[in-house]
């Protein structure tokens, strides 16, 4: 049995499972990332299983920085891991907790860790008589989606709205964006809170229609006003 320490938590995880794609009809393919793409959110492993961490129960699915299973957290000569698991890809880490995102259990929602809160970007719709012509991003302001402010739209420091891409039940990409937001202070000088302000007139907007969000400009559309609770 593997226990966290301090500040960690203790995940199980497959190397291989963000190589693969299932299609609606159920067909799976074999995806090559490294091949053609540098980017490492899209590339490298975002998600795993919770064996052990403070206030996460076990077994919960769980979504973190690519960078925390390198192999300068990887646990190795871990007894349980039979010949198969290692054949499969399987293996454990011990990720920072800093690193870590949400979590969930089968058939839960998602559960943001602290200091972080879910987001959307904003675009400006093309209203022209072209067709085809994408929404235009407004830099430096997210659409929060949960936390004390959801429903706003925030300003942001800039390069805020971190992708975090992951194989959602279905066996596809879907994308979410996490944002760094402390509820009652500023937070520590190395990780202050990314929202500086919340932009009234942009809110109106996006209430209003006039401005759409999305995680990007392909999945941009309008949003109901969120009813919080």
């Amino acid at each position: 049995m593997l226990n966290h320490t301090k500040g960690r938590v203790v995940v199980k995880m497959s190397l291989n499972s963000k190589n693969f794609y299932k299609f609606n009809n159920g067909m799976e393919i074999q995806l090559f990332r490294k091949a053609e793409n540098m980017d490492g959110a899209y590339v490298e492993l975002t998600q795993g299983e919770i064996i052990s961490g403070e206030g996460i129960p076990t077994g919960a699915e769980l979504l973190f920085h690519f960078n925390a299973v390198s192999l300068n957290n990887r646990i190795f000569n871990v007894s349980q891991v039979s010949g198969d698991d290692i054949a499969a890809g399987i293996a454990y880490a011990s990720i920072e907790r800093s690193q870590c995102y949400c979590w969930k259990t089968e058939g839960g929602e998602w559960t943001l860790i602290d200091p972080f809160v879910l987001a959307k970007k904003v675009f400006k719709p093309y209203r022209g008589p072209l067709v085809g012509i994408e929404p235009q991003e407004q830099k430096n302001v997210l659409y929060l989606t949960s936390g004390r402010l959801a429903g706003n739209v925030v300003a942001v420091l800039k390069h805020s709205g971190y992708r975090i891409i992951f194989r959602n039940d279905k066996g596809q990409d879907e994308t979410m964006l996490r944002c760094r937001f402390y509820e009652d202070d500023r937070g520590p000088a190395e990780m202050p809170s990314e929202v500086l302000a919340i932009h009234d007139l942009l809110t109106e907007q996006v209430e209003s229609g006039e401005m759409y969000v999305g995680a990007d400009a392909s999945s941009a559309k309008p949003e109901p006003k969120l009813e919080i609770a």
